[in-house]
């Protein structure tokens, strides 16, 4: 597994994420339990690798023990959050950005929040994923 050590917790690999994601999709569906999970984006990697080390040291802060960070798809960075709702997440995003010192105008955030029926906000728009494929699609970027 590769990580990164970042002030005491551990910044997955986009795999690892993946593989942890898909575990808890999982126990929620087992348990009806909700989670979220905060997805930044940065723009592109290279360009903008600064931001992405900011935004690490500021989430790795706010962060709950239980709580999990990550590489997402297309160089994002996801944040799970368990047995959290969409505007607990949407709180958790809010606070993210206003710690984070002069973030350029790319950066931005995407919510998905699980089990069904629960929103999931881009910019302000609002889609209801359905059924299990389409949360893995949207969480995963894959069919």
């Amino acid at each position: 597994m590769k990580r990164k050590r970042i002030k005491e917790r551990t910044c997955w690999s986009r795999e690892t994420f993946s593989c942890i994601l898909g575990r808890e999709l999982a126990r929620s569906e087992r348990s009806n339990q909700i989670f979220s999970v905060v997805e930044f984006g940065i723009g592109d990697f290279e360009t903008n690798i600064e931001l992405g080390n900011r935004i690490f040291q500021v989430v790795a802060k706010e962060l709950r023990s239980t709580d999990e960070v990550g590489w997402f798809k297309n160089h994002h960075i996801g944040v799970l959050l368990y047995n959290t709702s969409f505007e607990g997440a949407r709180v958790f995003a809010e606070r993210i950005c206003k710690l984070l010192p002069n973030p350029p105008a790319i950066f931005g955030f995407t919510i998905h929040t699980y089990p069904i029926g629960s929103r999931i906000q881009d910019g302000g728009n609002y889609q209801v994923p359905e059924g299990r494929q389409a949360v893995l699609s949207s969480l995963f970027g894959c069919n």
